[in-house]
């Protein structure tokens, strides 16, 4: 019950790398020399450090205030394909960038068509007429593909190609809240619209496309059931621990 209790950390002082007494530049090169040469998947994942050095140490060097810093740090960490590389979230320019959206979540099926999975209401979606399970045709003036295609999703880095594919789903409905996105759609048995949709503050539907709502803290962290015809299901809830 010390006022100023000192712990000795379990992994030695090696473990801690602390750079805030430093410039940005600086900061940025210090961690990059020790993750260019530490980071184990370097030949798997086909990491070019130099070339990631020299296309963001300009931005990172540039940087004047915080915010600034961490969209550099996110974009170097973006080019890392291995989703448990990755930052703290910055839940301001988070919103600054991607805190408006349209209550829908979108899900691309194996013939290539995005569709509506869900339309949440009290939103532009639901206003503008759009069902669940309506096609989305063009988005922003080009095939819904091409405006996929080129979407870098925020919350990466990610792992693989399909992953990263969810995450550019997750993010085209994404924007800064005020933007406006025309969209041509076709609701179920219905024929093409046309609308122009206005990003409102929300992020329900980004909650349920992560999967936060249907969470229950009461689950166990795996269930499991056999029906009569023999055939059983398993369910794994969470990989951590059951904190309950």
């Amino acid at each position: 019950k010390e006022a100023n209790p000192v712990m000795e950390l379990i992994e030695g002082e090696g473990a801690v790398n602390d750079y805030s007494a430093m410039s940005p530049a600086e900061a940025f090169d210090a961690m990059f020399a020790k993750v260019s040469v530490e980071y184990p998947f370097t030949a798997d994942k086909n990491i070019d450090w130099q070339a990631l050095y020299d296309k963001h140490a300009p931005a990172v060097g540039a940087a004047s205030n915080e915010n600034q810093m961490y969209r550099a740090l996110h974009d170097f960490a973006l080019d890392i394909p291995d989703s448990h590389v990755g930052l703290s979230f910055n839940a301001q320019v988070y919103y600054e960038e991607k805190g408006g959206s349209f209550g829908m979540v979108l899900a691309e099926l194996v013939d290539d068509r995005v569709i509506v999975s869900m339309v949440l209401p009290g939103y532009a979606a639901s206003a503008a007429g759009i069902e669940t399970g309506a096609e989305i045709i063009t988005w922003d003036g080009q095939p819904v593909q091409d405006a996929l295609d080129a979407v870098v999703p925020s919350l990466g880095p990610y792992s693989t190609d399909h992953s990263e594919r969810q995450g550019q789903l997750l993010s085209l409905t994404r924007m800064p809240v005020g933007e406006k996105v025309e969209i041509t759609f076709k609701n179920p048995g219905g024929v093409e619209e046309e609308v122009t949709l206005l990003a409102d503050v929300e992020y329900d539907s980004l909650f349920e496309a992560l999967g936060y709502n249907d969470q229950d803290l009461m689950e166990l962290p795996i269930e499991a059931e056999v029906l009569d015809s023999g055939v059983g299901y398993i369910r794994i809830n969470t990989f951590s621990d059951d904190y309950n």
